[in-house]
């Protein structure tokens, strides 16, 4: 379970990296901006409560899922611990544990001011989104190696098992270039 060394990546290198690991299991695939890290930290965007009342960083990985009405209903974050353990991806409507301290009062619309998009891009998205079941947005990045590949795998058999590739708005969000 070892990571890489950090290093930025640009949208080619994560386009290669994301099809040689066979995943295409999203509809959008962003770079973060890593002039954006500190708004993670922020109360609009936090999905740790209890690192974010503790003043302390966030993960830069994360399952985030919205419903249609964009709002959270359930998320993850690596330091929640393992995720075969804490698997929100392993019941059709997502496995809700009550100990963990997510910000429930998260928007959707939210994730996307982040993102450096066109407005008719982001109209887009939401409208898409608002059309499915869920909305499932992942912060990952390359250096994590297999903390993001769990992550991947988790959504693959989630989508496969309960048929829900038609259902659900995948957004993948990298975060190799918000290292401080």
């Amino acid at each position: 379970m070892n990571t890489k060394e950090i290093v930025n990546k640009n949208e080619s290198e994560i386009a290669k990296y994301l099809e040689s690991n066979k995943i295409d299991f999203y509809d959008y695939s962003f770079v973060f901006p890593g002039i954006n890290i500190d708004s993670l930290y922020n109360e609009n965007h936090v999905l740790d409560l209890w690192k974010y009342e503790r003043g302390t960083e966030q993960s830069t990985i994360q399952i985030r899922v919205y419903n249609s009405s964009g709002n959270l209903i359930n998320g993850y974050t690596q330091c929640y611990g393992n995720l075969n353990s804490i698997n929100i991806l392993s019941e059709k409507n997502t496995k809700i544990f009550q100990r963990l301290p997510n910000n429930y009062s998260l928007l959707f619309e939210n994730e996307l001011s982040l993102l450096n998009i066109q407005e008719k891009v982001k109209d887009e998205i939401k409208l898409k989104s608002s059309q499915k079941t869920f909305t499932i947005v992942i912060y990952w990045n390359i250096w994590s190696n297999y903390f993001s590949k769990i992550i991947f795998q988790k959504l693959k058999k989630y989508l496969k098992r309960y048929e829900m590739y038609d259902d659900v708005l995948i957004i993948l969000i990298n975060t190799d270039n918000v290292h401080k």
